[in-house]
């Protein structure tokens, strides 16, 4: 049997962005650092996107996942799908460079996010008895090297007003 080190085990994890802190809720700027693509428990096609805080201050660096379904049957739904996408960057006009496949598409646009700014809104959730911090991407963040500093709010942040910050 090898040897192993649990403390080499989870830094490993941390440079891949592991975070088990749930940052404050408020605003934050963000980079999408890492993605996955697959399908909810009710076969939705989704993609996941794990964003590193990048505002100065205690948050900085943490990790959050953000999940995102696709319901091609509702259009309302859909128009939220895209204008979610094109906060982070990624317009309608993209989507006509993905792949026909639709398993293939949700992959491309996976790989599209790798690597984009956003501004994000975190609040927390109770889910299963555990606080969770959900994520809304509120708009693209330009690709700007210094993020805007922020003071989050241990308040709870009022619903957002635009409806492409529902959940889907």
């Amino acid at each position: 049997m090898a040897e192993f080190s649990w403390s080499a085990l989870v830094k490993a994890a941390e440079e891949e962005g592991l975070s088990t802190k749930i940052p404050a809720q408020g605003d934050y700027d963000a980079v999408v650092k890492a993605t996955n693509s697959g399908q909810s428990q009710s076969g939705k096609p989704s993609v996941g996107l794990m964003f590193v805080i990048t505002t100065p201050g205690p948050e900085q660096g943490t990790s959050v996942w953000a999940n995102q379904y696709l319901s091609i049957e509702n259009p309302v739904a859909m128009r939220i799908w895209f204008e979610q996408w094109a906060n982070l960057g990624i317009t309608p006009d993209d989507f006509t460079r993905a792949p026909e496949d639709l398993k293939a598409a949700v992959a491309w646009l996976a790989q599209e996010a790798e690597g984009r700014s956003a501004r994000i809104r975190i609040k927390h959730r109770e889910w299963n008895g555990n606080t969770q911090a959900d994520v809304k991407v509120l708009r693209g963040g330009g690709g700007s090297a210094a993020p805007a500093p922020v003071t989050p709010s241990a308040a709870p942040q009022p619903a957002p007003v635009n409806p492409f910050m529902a959940d889907v």
